[in-house]
């Protein structure tokens, strides 16, 4: 059963049967145009039909007999690969989690500040707003993990894909914090329902006052403060999401755009989700941290801006390095 033999296994034994069945109408007496009509009609497919769940049947006690010897000799592969990506790209790696840190620690901070010190009239003319940047914020710091998971395991493609939620996030808590109390109570009471669209969106209004109707993200988008840059970067990651002929034949992954297909890790890709994410957690933190005046809050989010430029630096040197041969 080694070495993906099954095929020729399969065809061993439709030969040999189809042998047996040929001498078997032979003895009887049935001439060679009769055993050829006969072997060739519809009895056929029953005794492929028959063959394949044999052969099936076969490879499923096979696999669950060496299900761990198969699995040893995957990890000793993972495991290769895993030592020779960090060697490439660890102390990347390791400022996108301190990065990580920055950003959770500063918010956990942030919390504290506003229950302890903000006076409650103060906390309930921002309630909603707060709260609902709040778990925004969260969600982009969790996001901003499992992209960096992805990362380290050699996955440019996912991680890179999981950051258009991150971005996606960020708009939003662009649009809620530009928008006022309103429109986050809408958001926050639109998660207790099962509506997915923008209904919770109702009432804003746009910066001469007149309301606007929201019923996609790219009209979201284009009603709050983000750069026109980040158009063609979202819609590259949408590309990788969605089966699309771009996302599937020009993979992040798949370093020169030759005719590979990466269907595992891959050492490629790797700086464009780490830059994009760590802008994106910076921008999330800058939105949740201004919500109330806190000095401390805006030292953390001037460290994470400052942060974003340690992160292009390592990861692009290291790219740099990679594709140099140094690594």
């Amino acid at each position: 059963m080694e070495e993906n033999k099954f095929q020729d296994v399969l065809g061993n034994i439709l030969m040999e049967t189809l042998s047996n069945r040929a001498d078997e109408l032979q003895k009887e007496g049935k001439s060679i145009s009769d055993i050829s009509k006969i072997l060739n009609d519809d009895k056929i497919s029953s005794i492929v039909e028959k063959l394949l769940e044999r052969a099936s049947s076969d490879n499923v006690s096979f696999y669950k007999s060496h299900l761990h010897e198969i699995i040893e000799d995957a990890d000793i592969e993972k495991n290769r690969f895993l030592q020779h990506h960090h060697s490439i790209w660890g102390e990347c790696f390791e400022a996108s989690r301190v990065m990580y840190i920055i950003a959770v620690e500063g918010a956990e901070a942030f919390c504290h500040y506003v229950t302890d010190n903000i006076p409650i009239d103060t906390r309930e003319s921002k309630q909603f707003t707060f709260l609902a940047l709040q778990h925004i914020h969260g969600r982009v710091c969790q996001q901003f993990a499992e992209v960096l998971c992805l990362m380290e395991n050699g996955f440019a493609d996912g991680a890179y894909a999981r950051w258009r939620s991150m971005f996606e996030l960020c708009c939003t808590a662009t649009f809620i914090s530009e928008q006022g109390e309103q429109i986050a109570k809408q958001y926050i009471e639109a998660s207790k329902s099962d509506k997915q669209k923008y209904e919770w969106t109702k009432g804003a209004k746009d910066p001469s006052g007149k309301e606007i109707t929201i019923k996609t993200f790219a009209a979201l988008q284009s009603q709050c403060h983000v750069n026109e840059k980040w158009k063609p970067q979202y819609k590259l990651a949408c590309s990788i999401i969605h089966p699309t002929p771009q996302g599937t034949m020009g993979r992040l992954s798949n370093a020169d755009n030759s005719n590979c297909v990466p269907v595992g890790q891959s050492n490629f890709g790797i700086s464009i989700p780490a830059e994009h994410s760590a802008i994106s957690l910076a921008w999330a933190t800058n939105i949740f941290l201004t919500v109330f005046t806190y000095m401390d809050g805006l030292s953390t989010c001037e460290t994470l801006n400052k942060w974003i430029d340690v992160i292009r630096a390592l990861y692009f040197s290291a790219m740099d390095n990679y594709k140099g041969g140094k690594k």
